[in-house]
């Protein structure tokens, strides 16, 4: 039995690693970029895991002098995205790519809304059949966007994601009241932050290729009323069309002064 079940795992790890490495090829032409190396892919199996708590790959860099980064993916990771499997891996390729252009002036985890919202901004251009990162194009709410794993329409997707948001959130936040340490509140800090850039990201890319009105899919109050508008101010910056370190370092410290209010409110209750 446990034989089967390593021939299994091995046939799952070939085959998803031969997709990553021609993924890969197509990243670095897509975005121009030839020289981009690959890290070795390490496997995780998180498959019974909330898909909101867990990423299903993610790039992993110490912060230390000799930082290196680690690819983790998710084992079964084919049959979970289904046809979002490409726009997925764009979006944590993205991650190397901003490693290895910001790595001498920054850590990851201090662009860590940038790159998040780089790379959300990324898989959106290759869900949406973008042929290249510097392709410009009208996208239609009709359009079919490959994300998740069924096909569906673009409006449809937007319509649900906001929704989900709608309902996700104050669970997210009452789980948090139910245990409110410091710890936790970073935690949770930590997840608001990551899907606000998701979703502002997707906001953005409508705003940038979509030629038809949107306004009634999307909420621009979602996660800034928790953050208050250094939230909104980061976004202003986060959709800069030329980004340079002074950007990232004005939305580093906004990051820095919404990490350290959010705490605060934790602490007093008024979360």
């Amino acid at each position: 039995m446990k034989k089967n079940k390593d021939k299994m795992q091995f046939l799952f790890k070939q085959k998803l690693i031969g997709v990553i490495k021609n993924l890969f090829e197509e990243f670095k032409i897509f975005i121009n970029y030839p020289d981009l190396v690959l890290p070795e892919i390490e496997f995780i199996n998180v498959f019974q895991s909330d898909r909101y708590n867990i990423s299903p790959s993610y790039v992993m860099i110490t912060d230390s002098a000799n930082q290196k980064p680690r690819f983790k993916t998710e084992l079964l990771n084919l049959p979970m995205l289904g046809v979002g499997v490409q726009s997925h891996y764009f979006h944590e390729f993205t991650h190397l790519w901003d490693y290895n252009t910001y790595k001498t002036s920054f850590n990851l985890s201090d662009i860590s809304l940038y790159t998040e919202f780089h790379a959300t901004s990324i898989g959106m251009k290759k869900a949406m059949k973008f042929t290249s990162n510097s392709e410009i194009k009208k996208v239609y709410l009709y359009d079919e966007i490959f994300i998740e794993e069924k096909v569906t329409r673009l409006d449809d997707y937007m319509r649900k994601l906001t929704s989900d948001y709608h309902h996700q959130i104050p669970i997210w936040i009452n789980k948090f009241k139910s245990n409110n340490t410091p710890e936790n509140a970073a935690r949770l800090c930590s997840k608001l932050l990551n899907h606000y850039t998701y979703y502002f990201s997707k906001v953005n890319f409508l705003n940038l290729y979509c030629n038809d009105n949107f306004v009634n899919l999307i909420d621009y109050c979602l996660f800034i009323d928790i953050f208050s508008n250094k939230a909104k101010e980061a976004y202003e910056l986060l959709k800069s069309p030329i980004i340079d370190d002074s950007i990232l370092n004005e939305i580093k410290n906004l990051k820095n002064e919404i990490v350290i209010n959010f705490a605060r409110r934790c602490k007093n209750g008024s979360i």
